[in-house]
Order: C-alpha cells, then structure tokens, then sequence
C-alpha cells in the first residue's frame, strides 16, 4: 500500500512539474492610443497630441477605469495613482495613465458629478467608445487585468492589478526601478 502511495505522489510530482505554464497573450502585445481619444486635463479636453509627445519613450502603467461609477473611481483609479506613485520615479521616464471610459451619454453627469472624485495625478484619458480596447483588442471585463506596463515601445511588459493581486506589486516595482 504504501508503494502506492508514493507512486501516485511521484505521479503528481511529476505531471505538475512537467506542464509548461502558458504565457500572457498579452504580453508583448503593441498597444496604440487610438486618435478618438483625448486628454482631460483641468476639466478641460484636449487632443492627443501633446499626451502622444509626453509618453514616446517612457515606461507607462496602464489602467482602464470605468469613470461612470463613484466606487471605481475612489476604490481604483485613487488607490492605483497613489500605488504607483510610491515607486514611479520622478525622473519624468515614467507615466501613470488612466483610459476613462465614459460613452457620450454620460459625458455630462461625469463632469459634473464624478470628474471631482478623482484625486490622482496621473494622465486622464477620454474614451466615449470603448476605443482603446477594441482597437488594441483587448477588451475584458475582468477588472484584475485592466492595469498593464507598457515599455518604450508601447508592448505590454507586465499584466494586472496589484490592488487584486498584492504580489504583482513587486513585480511592477522591479520593471519600474531598472528603467
């Protein structure tokens, strides 16, 4: 009886050891900014532009936030700027950037009544139509996966919310402190 036992513990040992984990899809994936989006920036919107100049070049974390609700804005977009803002260096190489999506039917009751809810320092985008996501392709509902890492070239580096995942705190905060 015992034989078995360490058989059947040799069996798993080995079955485990030999599945290969699967990468991100992600990963390495060229992220662009779509030309539909725009900047807020002091209640005030503004073309693309300047934001495309401001971030060629640098590390960027990303975080797509649903700006039409008070509980995502306080408990995520807030909590991610000052998370990341404690290892962003201020060497200004490195960007915190939220996609904002707010369709054109809320557009008002954003500015009006969410827009003042947020505290980060971070760069806000504006998308009204999901743009970012659907050009990029990469549109999920699970809140844990809509931070990600760009590098200098705009490909994802590293993926997730550390808000979700505490462990993925470090992980972001080694990519950052090398570059």
């Amino acid at each position: 009886m015992n034989k078995s036992i360490v058989f059947i513990i040799f069996f798993f040992v080995v079955l485990f050891s030999c599945t290969k984990k699967e990468e991100d899809p992600w990963l390495n994936k060229k992220i662009i900014f779509p030309k539909e989006l725009v900047e807020l920036k002091n209640s005030e919107i503004n073309p693309l532009n300047n934001f495309i100049n401001e971030i060629n070049g640098k590390l960027k974390v990303v975080s797509i936030i649903d700006a039409t609700c008070v509980k995502c804005i306080v408990n995520q977009l807030n909590k991610i700027d000052s998370l990341f803002s404690t290892i962003i260096k201020e060497n200004n190489k490195q960007k915190i950037i939220f996609i904002l999506n707010v369709n054109k039917g809320d557009s008002v009751n954003f500015i009006k009544n969410m827009y003042p809810y947020i505290k980060a320092k971070g760069i806000l985008i504006w998308d009204n139509s999901y743009h970012f996501e659907t050009k990029n392709n990469i549109f999920t509902e699970k809140v844990s996966r809509r931070t990600f890492l760009l590098d200098e070239n705009n490909k994802i580096i590293q993926v997730g919310n550390p808000l979700f995942e505490p462990r993925l705190y470090d992980a972001y905060k080694e990519l950052l402190k090398g570059r």
